[in-house]
């Protein structure tokens, strides 16, 4: 991230010292490398390091800073437009943009490396070492001693795998790998859900304001009232998702957003067709671009309402949880890849939509809202329809451990499946017992032959100990999400000898029901 404010400093310098429309776009186009560039490390990064009971609240704060930032230059240009004419306040709007660059990148020295990358460079002690000073921060005595404990018994890559993985690799797929069966569910689901925000349109509406405000018939002074007043809006209700967003299911959320923008946009539709007054292209000439229709003051004052009420529906709801849920709906190794792609998309819709908008209201006025209103419908029938992500268990489907000792099984798929277990004859009275040597009655495997009614579990404690058969380990990581019916079915199958080929003795269901009750 130092070199990404290196990059974006060398793009401003471009830009202020420009004196030709070269340099200028030389300047601008290092600048949108830039801004790209943070909004996809920025978000996987503040994922990678901070705590699961704050991951949404840190990534709204992410988007908080972007609109406070929108504010403060907006007040920087009503107080400088009074002595600066526009290429001078563009200077100094350059010149301002480095200043908190600066800070940055100094303040990127001082903190921790991600330790997933880390890990991924196999440096494990670093990685544990990031991990745990996060956990033991502001937490209670006996969860820092868990912590602790947990690094002990597992042992530095280890306990960085089960923090960031179900699986023994946690290094990101390649982009061909991110399109394969594996994730294509999920990244399909990160565009569809992205498509919907976008196309909604909510941002080209409000860099629109100025020109719904004409439409309203408001000028001058009280045309910059209204922007500060959405801006001052903006603000204020993007901090609900710092304190509330980790709280709320996700899928909730995104539902009742994509409800309120789909009844914002309907009534857009309905006032611009039915109580907007058209004007004439001729009567307008001087205009390259504006909204041909005109509102009586009581229709304004409803438009203007329903505007600043998407931009706090829009920055407060729909691009926190949609970003959220994006993130969160990645496995471990597709999350970065993935995120690149879904941004990669996201510039690409908002450049269609700001191309394309201000044409289309022009030839279509309000029939546009009409287009849409389907596409907020589509998305709301979609939200519908999404998996809950909110307390999901990362689930790599690629990478899974097979047993006590992290090793990968054959096929790369989940293999603690029930045991074949070894039958002696009568004479060899063998039992299983698990790998960590437990002695629950549940373990042991006696032949068919024997019978156990009348006799004490202590009979069996000595062969117990002379066993050597281990028994697959189900760790709690390596059970995906939605999944843990699956994972009991098969703690209760491995608690039943599995059936012996050739005519060896087996535990017959009576045997088993019997040692259950025991």
């Amino acid at each position: 991230m130092e070199s990404l404010s290196v990059i974006w400093i060398i793009g401003i310098i471009f830009a202020f010292i420009s004196d030709t429309i070269t340099m200028l776009i030389i300047g601008k186009i290092i600048n949108g490398i830039a801004i790209g560039m943070a909004f996809v490390t920025i978000p996987i990064y503040q994922y990678e390091i901070i705590p699961v009971q704050n991951r949404g609240r840190i990534l709204s704060i992410f988007i908080f800073s972007c609109a406070l930032g929108n504010l403060f230059i907006y007040v920087i240009r009503l107080i400088s437009e009074r002595f600066l004419n526009e290429s001078k306040y563009s200077r100094l709007f350059w010149a301002i943009e480095v200043i908190p660059l600066v800070f940055a990148a100094t303040f990127i020295a001082f903190i921790p490396e991600s330790p997933k990358w880390l890990a991924a460079n196999c440096e494990w002690t670093s990685a544990a070492d990031v991990l745990e000073s996060i956990e033991v921060k502001n937490s209670s005595i006996l969860k820092r001693r868990k912590t602790k404990e947990d690094r002990i018994r597992l042992g530095d890559k280890h306990y960085v795998i089960k923090k960031y993985s179900t699986g023994v690799c946690i290094k990101s797929c390649s982009i061909n790998g991110l399109f394969g069966k594996k994730y294509i569910k999920e990244v399909c689901r990160g565009i569809l859900l992205l498509f919907f925000v976008d196309f909604t349109s909510i941002s080209k509406i409000l860099e629109s304001l100025d020109y719904i405000c004409q439409s309203c018939q408001i000028m001058g002074e009280s045309l910059k009232t209204v922007t500060i007043f959405s801006l001052l809006m903006r603000v204020l209700f993007a901090t609900a998702p710092i304190l509330i967003i980790d709280m709320m299911r996700r899928k909730d959320v995104l539902v009742f957003g994509m409800f309120l923008t789909t009844i914002v946009i309907i009534s857009y539709m309905i006032l611009f067709l039915g109580f907007s007054i058209p004007i004439p292209k001729s009567e307008q000439p001087s205009l390259d671009w504006a909204m041909r229709v005109v509102f009586y003051p009581e229709k304004a004052s409803v438009v203007l309402a329903l505007t600043v009420f998407l931009d706090v529906v829009y920055y407060s709801m729909l691009v926190p949880t949609c970003w959220l849920y994006i993130i969160e709906t990645f496995s471990t190794s597709s999350r970065i890849k993935g995120w690149v792609v879904i941004m990669s998309l996201h510039w690409l819709f908002e450049a269609c939509t700001s191309l394309s908008f201000s044409f289309l209201m022009e030839e279509l006025n309000g029939w546009l809202f009409l287009i849409i209103s389907f596409i907020c419908l589509g998305g709301l029938f979609f939200t519908t329809q999404l998996e809950e992500t909110k307390g999901k268990f990362e689930f790599d489907p690629e990478f899974i451990m097979k047993d006590s000792q992290y090793e990968l099984s054959d096929d790369k798929t989940l293999s603690a499946q029930p045991a074949n277990l070894k039958c002696f004859d009568e004479s060899s009275s063998s039992h299983y017992v698990s790998s960590r040597g437990s002695k629950n009655i549940r373990d042991l495997t006696v032949p068919q032959d024997s019978n156990i009614k009348g006799k004490p579990f202590n009979s069996f404690k000595k062969s117990v100990k002379e066993s050597n058969i281990s028994k697959p380990i189900m760790n709690p990581w390596e059970t995906p999400y939605g999944s843990m019916e699956n994972f009991l079915n098969n703690e209760k199958l491995n608690q039943q000898p599995a059936n012996a080929s050739n005519g060896n003795a087996t535990v017959t269901k009576k045997l088993a029901d019997a040692y259950n009750r025991l």
